[in-house]
Formats: C-alpha cells, sequence, structure tokens
C-alpha cells in the first residue's frame, strides 16, 4: 500500500508539473488553485463509491501536499490591486457550490477553501498596490468593505464556515497593508477609533439573533482593527 501511495505521488506530481508547462498557458497562483480544485473533484468522480474511500482520501491527501508545496513556487497574477485580488479570491472560494455539493464531499471542500486561503497570501504580495502607503482610514474602510463582500457572497447559513474563513482572510490582507499606512502627525487617533466603531457597527448590525450571526465576527474584527490602529499609532507604528 505504501509503495502504491508513492507511485500515485510520483504520477500527480507529474501531472501537476507537465500543466505548469504545458502549451503557452500563464501559471500563477490564481490557475494553480483552481486546478486544485478542479483536481480534487475529479478525484470523487474517479473514486465515488464506499469502498473506495481508503483510495480516495489518500489521493486528496496527496494532491494537497503537491499544491501546498507548488503554491509557493509560483507568482501572483499580474497587474492586480489587492481589492482585486481579494474579490477573486472569494470567487474561487465559492466554485465549492460547483466543485463539492454534497455532504459526503465536505472534507474536500475544507480542504480547497484552505488551499484557496494560501493562494490569497502567497499572492498579495504581487499587488501593484501592496505596498501603498494608505492611511490608517484607508486602510479600515477596505477592510469593512472585504468583511462585507465576504458576508454578502456567503450569507446563507449553509455557508457559515466560508464565510467565517473569508472574514478571516480579510482581516489577514488588512494587518498586511496596515504595515505600509502612514500614521500622520495631527490626528486624533482616539477620534478616529471611536469613529471607526461607531461606522462599523451600522455596517454590521447585531440586533437581531441573525444579524449577529451574520455580522458580529465581521464587527468585532473591525472592532479589534480600529483598537490596532490606535495602539499602533502610540508607538509611532
Amino acid at each position: 500500500m505504501r509503495n502504491n501511495s508513492r507511485l500515485l505521488l510520483v504520477v500527480v506530481l507529474t501531472l501537476v508539473i507537465s500543466a505548469l508547462q504545458a502549451g503557452e498557458k500563464v501559471v500563477n497562483t490564481r490557475t494553480l488553485v483552481r486546478k486544485f480544485g478542479d483536481d480534487l473533484a475529479a478525484a470523487w468522480d474517479k473514486f465515488p463509491l464506499p469502498n473506495q474511500k481508503t483510495v480516495l482520501s489518500q489521493t486528496c491527501t496527496d494532491l494537497n501536499t503537491v499544491f501546498s508545496s507548488a503554491i509557493m513556487k509560483v507568482d501572483g497574477p499580474p497587474n492586480q490591486t489587492v481589492k482585486q485580488m481579494f474579490r477573486a479570491y472569494l470567487d474561487n472560494v465559492a466554485r465549492v457550490r460547483e466543485l463539492f455539493k454534497v455532504e459526503k464531499m465536505k472534507q474536500e471542500r475544507g480542504t480547497y477553501a484552505r488551499g484557496c486561503d494560501m493562494a490569497l497570501k502567497r499572492e498579495i504580495t504581487f499587488a501593484t498596490d501592496y505596498q501603498k502607503e494608505r492611511t490608517t482610514q484607508q486602510c479600515f474602510e477596505m477592510l469593512m468593505d472585504f468583511l462585507e463582500a465576504a458576508r454578502e457572497e456567503f450569507i446563507q447559513d449553509a455557508n457559515r464556515d466560508l464565510r467565517s474563513a473569508t472574514y478571516q482572510q480579510a482581516n489577514n490582507v488588512f494587518s498586511e497593508i496596515l504595515r505600509f499606512a502612514k500614521f500622520a502627525p495631527g490626528i486624533d487617533y482616539a477620534v478616529e477609533m471611536d469613529n471607526s466603531v461607531k461606522a462599523a457597527r451600522i455596517r454590521f448590525p447585531t440586533t437581531t439573533d441573525a444579524l449577529r450571526e451574520r455580522n458580529g465576527p465581521a464587527f468585532q474584527l473591525c472592532d479589534s482593527a480600529a483598537r490596532a490602529i490606535k495602539q499602533k499609532s502610540t508607538q509611532g507604528r
């Protein structure tokens, strides 16, 4: 069984390398993560029976191993802004609805979603405006925009796991761009923090149980972000 697994891994590696080198197709984080999702779904088509569960699991594990290594060796797509990359990330995650439609595919759904997270983390540093010197308020507003887009994309209760995951990635991107933010003199960051929290309450109300379920985590991230900006302002970045 061990030899068969090794052989399968070699085959998978060969397929990935050949795909990366095929024709003139542009290979980057975006195309690689799409191929990863397609390959996981194809594994289900190839091994759909209950008595094939072991080989299915091993195949998906091998695909994940290959992807996790390969994604760190390719660049992000060219000429893309941070906002464009986050939108593309949401679109990639949303593919789970077509690739992994049934409950028994839940594990592969999660594997692919985490692959999308890895792809975003890798490609965001290739954004044309990654190191742009934004104001702290611009960074905060981008966070709210990302969280709102994630909420609307995965607003159904059946997708709360994806909503939670994409919320976290929105926060991760915020942390990245905040590293290059401009802390201008003469700004009362305590007042800015209060105003930011008030704006977040409007964008992410939690006045009912349903709203609290969808918006509560997003508001908490905004609240923490506003406080982080205030804290950094006292440390001179």
